[in-house]
């Protein structure tokens, strides 16, 4: 059936669901784009899943159970009930729309330590919430840990309450324990699937094991510590000897000023300071998923600054002469400061802190009088938040072909590369779209121009370099 689930775009499940887009699916289940009107379901996507008769009650009382389960870094479970569409009968379940998962990050390149942390923490923090409460995950893989706006999040439509009988057999996937068909759901199997998904995240690469052997899995090299521990006591095979979550938790605490005490001794008035910042870093840090994977919100377009306002991007020199090829110099805007308003102390299990939308980058606006025709009028430079511009490592550079019609105004963007990032490509698209040209003049005959912007995102700030492509 997955070839046919595109064939329902456009209907509405329940009256009240449109399928807007279809996001992908497979054999009995499909995910797509959805709206509604009620006010606390914003940007949201609908699951249709086709089960058996039997089975539909039971699944529609799990995901009722788990709707009720709210915890910051579990995906908010909306609406859930029957449909019928083409006189197939489905359940469906309403939820968060994630931006991006971990899952499409990985074959790129694998997490640092630091970025590892940024996404153990708070999926500790969810797994800690449903097991103290007699549920159990039963889903964690790179594919199910989700980045929603600025905070990382669980898939929770799997949750299941512990003790409940593991209905697949012995069929288990890449990230299940080994022990799930004889012992069922239990909250270390979550451990088991949270080591695993530990170790590919660091290495690209999953541990290899053998379900008929009694041998621990064979790891790959190059994890570093405290991850090579944690993973060695989450992938134990006898469950009663894998750490717990609390446990896992309590490791991450004892190592985590160990880089402040690594650093060169400060003045003994300065050292207790020190030593708190390495944890305010930590704090702020903790439930933030890799900047590589953030989504922020549209930026909103700023004014142009007053002559010699902090952040102008640097003047540029006036057209030497009409023969001479066009050509913009870069633009570049500093990234602002930021502060922490974090405790001083840290908690035992660390919670994300709001970050604020880095303010819009300063406009360069030209006067059009001595210009060429094609010029640019106004540059516009991304918003990027603060905590995703830390994330960088070198540089992420996207590139952005605009189209120009007659009056100057931008009628077509395209991502020409798009660069390693979604989220970065997305922040260069938003304000390519906003850029402004003079206007054609006479001899041009009207003919719409073409322009490659790219732009170069550091932790420093963002460069934009314009360059001609056609006049």
């Amino acid at each position: 059936m997955s070839e046919s689930w595109r064939r329902w775009e456009g209907q509405v499940v329940d009256g009240r669901f449109p399928l807007l887009q279809y996001l992908g699916g497979g054999e009995r289940s499909a995910v797509f784009l959805t709206a509604s009107d009620e006010p606390e379901i914003q940007k949201a996507a609908i699951k249709l899943v086709e089960t058996d008769p039997g089975m539909q009650e039971l699944q529609l009382t799990r995901w009722e159970e788990a709707s009720q389960l709210r915890q910051d870094h579990l995906v908010r479970l909306y609406q859930m009930g029957r449909c019928q569409l083409d006189g197939v009968w489905l359940i469906y379940l309403v939820m968060e729309c994630a931006d991006e998962d971990l899952g499409q990050v990985l074959p790129r390149r694998p997490l640092s330590p630091a970025e590892a942390r940024e996404v153990l923490n708070p999926a500790l923090e969810a797994l800690a919430f449903l097991h103290t409460r007699g549920f159990a995950l039963t889903s964690l893989r790179p594919a199910n840990i989700l980045a929603v706006g600025d905070q990382l999040r669980l898939a929770s439509e799997h949750i299941r309450r512990a003790g409940e009988v593991w209905e697949r057999g012995l069929d288990l996937g890449p990230y299940d324990a080994p022990e799930l068909p004889r012992s069922g759901i239990t909250p270390a199997a979550d451990v088991w699937s949270l080591g695993v998904t530990l170790v590919e995240a660091l290495t690209q690469h999953r541990p290899k094991w053998d379900l008929l052997s009694s041998a621990d899995p064979l790891l790959p090299p190059g994890i570093p510590e405290p991850f090579a521990e944690i993973v060695r006591h989450a992938l134990q095979r006898d469950p009663a000897w894998r750490w717990n979550v609390p446990q896992i938790q309590a490791r991450l605490l004892e190592t985590a000023a160990a880089p402040a005490a690594a650093a060169e001794p400060a003045p003994a008035g300065k050292r207790r300071r020190y030593g708190r910042l390495a944890v305010l870093i930590l704090v702020a840090l903790a439930a933030i998923v890799v900047g590589l994977w953030l989504f922020g919100p549209p930026p909103a377009k700023a004014p142009s600054p007053a002559p010699n306002a902090v952040g102008e991007a640097p003047p540029q020199p006036a057209p030497q002469a009409a023969a001479q090829p066009e050509q913009a110099a870069p633009v570049e805007s500093a990234a602002a400061p930021e502060t922490s308003s974090a405790p001083a102390a840290a908690p035992a299990a660390p919670r994300a802190a709001e970050a604020a939308p880095e303010p819009t980058a300063a406009l360069e606006s030209r006067s059009t009088a001595g210009a060429a025709p094609g010029a640019i009028v106004e540059q516009v430079l991304p918003d990027v938040l603060p905590k995703a511009r830390e994330s960088i490592q070198g540089s992420v550079k996207v590139g952005v072909k605009v189209r120009v019609d007659p009056s100057g105004k931008v009628v077509d963007a395209q991502l020409a590369p798009a660069g390693p990032s979604q989220y970065f490509a997305k922040a260069a698209l938003a304000a390519a779209r906003r850029w402004k040209f003079r206007p054609a003049g006479e001899g041009d005959q009207g003919a719409a121009r073409e322009w490659l912007l790219r732009f170069q995102f550091e932790r420093s700030g963002t460069k934009v370099n314009p360059e001609p492509l056609s006049r």
